[in-house]
């Protein structure tokens, strides 16, 4: 009920983290049993929403993306290498073109493995949505398209369902026929007027 998870949503963090730490648990008994599977993890992005506040947890680097207005960003951190290579082109280290096509950028510095877990991105304070905001939380299979692609397409299908906004999405990303491409969920919640 809404007014157990308000009278608990002080808790909301903590309950995110250690439902977490129940997966990766999970996943070290798993791999304890079938130990020909050692290596095998999992990303993690779960968004909370209570009325107009978004909690969240993330572990590795599906995103979590907040459209606002005709502008999109990324709410979650990104645990990939993704980010330290773009502050060594930032830095003049590696050029653009090697910083898009380093062979370590999709390198997870996080993930749920059955060991511990390096970072944990939970923000204490929720972030505030308002009405009219799309929230998208995807694999990382959706970044195979650049954020003002995915911006471009959120625009354009912003008055569509969820459901449609989504698979507009997954056709876009499926049109590109990237043979690298292994994976892609996408999840829209488009927020209404809160009570």
């Amino acid at each position: 009920k809404l007014s157990d998870l308000k009278k608990h949503e002080a808790h909301i963090p903590e309950i995110l983290k250690s439902a977490a730490m129940t997966s990766n648990a999970c996943i070290r008994d798993y791999v304890s049993e079938n130990p020909r599977n050692y290596g095998m993890g999992a990303t993690l992005v779960a968004p909370l929403l209570v009325e107009d506040r978004l909690y969240w947890i993330s572990v590795g680097d599906s995103p979590l993306y907040l459209h606002r207005d005709g502008a999109m960003w990324q709410l979650n951190e990104d645990h990939s290498m993704a980010p330290e290579i773009d502050r060594m082109v930032a830095k003049g280290l590696l050029s653009p073109e090697e910083g898009l096509h380093h062979p370590d950028r999709n390198c997870l510095r996080s993930v749920l493995l059955g060991d511990s877990v390096a970072k944990i991105d939970c923000p204490q304070e929720p972030f505030h949505v308002r009405e009219g905001d799309i929230v998208l939380v995807a694999s990382d299979g959706l970044q195979s398209l650049t954020n003002a692609e995915i911006s471009a397409v959120v625009s354009d299908n912003e008055e569509r369902s969820s459901t449609e906004i989504a698979f507009a999405l997954l056709t876009t990303v499926n049109a590109l026929k990237d043979p690298d491409q292994d994976n892609i969920s996408v999840s829209v919640i488009k927020v209404n007027r809160t009570q």
